[in-house]
C-alpha cells in the first residue's frame, strides 16, 4: 500500500501543475476577457469551453456541442462600433492596458493562493507532505509558474515580437482599422520579406492577410503559392479559434478558385462548430462557396448569401467589408447564371 504513495504523488503533481492551473489561468482570461473587452474596444463572441462552443448573438449567449478538447480559448474582436471614433495610438494602449490587467489579475490569484497554502508549501513541493498537501503545493506553484510564463510573453510579445513578423502583420490591422484601403498597402510575400526566424502563427497571421490583400487587388495567381503556404501550416495543426480566419479563407479558397473537395471538407470539418454558429457575413459566405462550389446545392447556396448579405454592414469596416462585399456580389452572378 504505502509503495503506491510515491506515484499518487507524481500523478497529483502532474494533475496540478500541469492540468489544473493551466485551465485555471485559461478560465480567467475567458472570464476577464468576457466581461471586460467592451471597456477596451474590443467584442467577445466566441467562447470554447473544452469543446462547448458559446457564442454570442444580440447580447444572448447559445450553446453549441463541439468536439471534446482539453483547452479553453476565446475569441475577441475589434468593436467597430466604438474604434470609429479612437486613434490608432489610443487603441493600441487600450490593447496593452488590457492585457497588464489581465496579467495583475493572474498575479492577484498566484499570491492569494500561495498565501492560502502557506503551511504546506515546503512540504508538498519536496513531496514530503500528504498527497493533498502536494496537490496544493503545486497547484499554487504552477499558477506562479503560469503567470510568469504569461508576464514573460506579454514583454516578448511587444519588446519583441512587434518587431518581427507579428508586429509587421499587426501594423496593417491597423491601418485597416484607420480606414486605410487594401490597394495602399503594397504587401509582399513572405518569401521577400526579412523575417527568417518567424514562428507558424506568424506566417499563418500574415499570409491571411497577404490573402485578403491579394483577393482586393484581384492577384490570384500569387494566391495559389499562398493558399499552398497556409494549407501546410494548418493542415494537422488543432483548431483554434485564434486561427478561424486561415481556415475560413481554405474553405472558401477549395471551394471558388482551387476546387478541392477533400481540402475544403477537411478545413470545414476542423471549425464546423464555429462556423455553423457564425452570424457574421464572411461565415455565411464561407458556408455559401462551399454549398456551390463543393456541394453543388445551389438553393442552399443562395439562402447562406441572401443571409450574408442581411448582415453585411454589421460585418468589420473600411476595406474589409468592401472586400466581403465583392465576393458576395461574384457569388450571386454565379448564381443568377445557374438560374438561382
Amino acid at each position: 500500500m504505502y509503495g503506491h504513495i510515491p506515484i499518487l504523488k507524481l500523478f497529483a503533481v502532474i494533475f496540478a501543475f500541469f492540468f489544473i492551473s493551466i485551465q485555471i489561468k485559461q478560465l480567467i482570461g475567458v472570464l476577464y476577457t468576457v466581461l471586460t473587452a467592451k471597456f477596451f474596444c474590443m467584442k467577445c463572441e466566441t467562447v470554447s469551453l473544452f469543446g462547448l462552443l458559446l457564442t454570442k448573438h444580440d447580447d444572448k449567449w447559445e450553446y453549441t456541442p463541439g468536439k471534446p478538447s482539453a483547452l479553453c480559448n476565446v475569441n475577441i474582436k475589434v468593436d467597430i462600433d466604438q474604434v470609429k471614433e479612437k486613434s490608432a495610438k489610443e487603441l493600441e494602449r487600450k490593447e496593452k492596458l488590457f492585457s497588464i490587467i489581465q496579467r495583475c489579475i493572474l498575479v492577484a490569484v498566484s499570491v492569494l493562493l500561495v498565501f492560502l497554502f502557506r503551511g504546506f508549501m515546503i512540504k508538498g513541493l519536496t513531496l514530503k507532505g500528504s498527497i493533498l498537501e502536494v496537490f496544493a503545493a503545486y497547484l499554487a506553484f504552477g499558477m506562479c509558474f503560469h503567470t510568469l510564463s504569461s508576464i514573460i510573453i506579454y514583454i516578448y510579445t511587444y519588446q519583441v515580437a512587434m518587431k518581427k513578423l507579428g508586429g509587421y502583420s499587426q501594423s496593417f490591422i491597423n491601418r485597416l482599422r484607420n480606414g486605410e484601403s487594401f490597394e495602399s498597402f503594397n504587401m509582399k510575400p513572405l518569401s521577400q520579406l526579412e523575417f527568417p526566424n518567424a514562428t507558424k502563427w506568424e506566417k499563418g497571421l500574415y499570409n491571411t492577410l497577404y490573402a485578403e490583400y491579394l483577393l482586393a487587388t484581384d492577384n490570384i495567381d500569387e494566391l495559389y503559392t499562398v493558399a499552398g503556404e497556409l494549407t501546410q501550416l494548418n493542415m494537422d495543426s488543432e483548431y483554434m479559434l485564434q486561427l478561424t480566419p486561415a481556415y475560413y479563407f481554405l474553405i472558401f479558397w477549395y471551394s471558388r478558385y482551387d476546387l478541392n473537395t477533400q481540402l475544403a471538407k477537411h478545413f470545414l470539418d476542423k471549425c464546423i462548430t464555429t462556423i455553423s454558429a457564425d452570424k457574421d457575413a464572411n461565415g455565411k459566405r464561407v458556408l455559401a462557396y462551399y454549398a456551390f462550389g463543393i456541394e453543388q446545392d445551389f438553393l442552399k447556396a443562395r439562402k447562406y448569401l441572401n443571409e450574408a448579405f442581411g448582415v453585411i454592414d454589421k460585418f468589420s469596416v473600411g476595406a474589409e467589408r468592401d472586400l466581403e462585399k465583392k465576393l458576395l456580389w461574384e457569388l450571386d452572378k454565379f448564381l443568377k447564371e445557374k438560374g438561382y
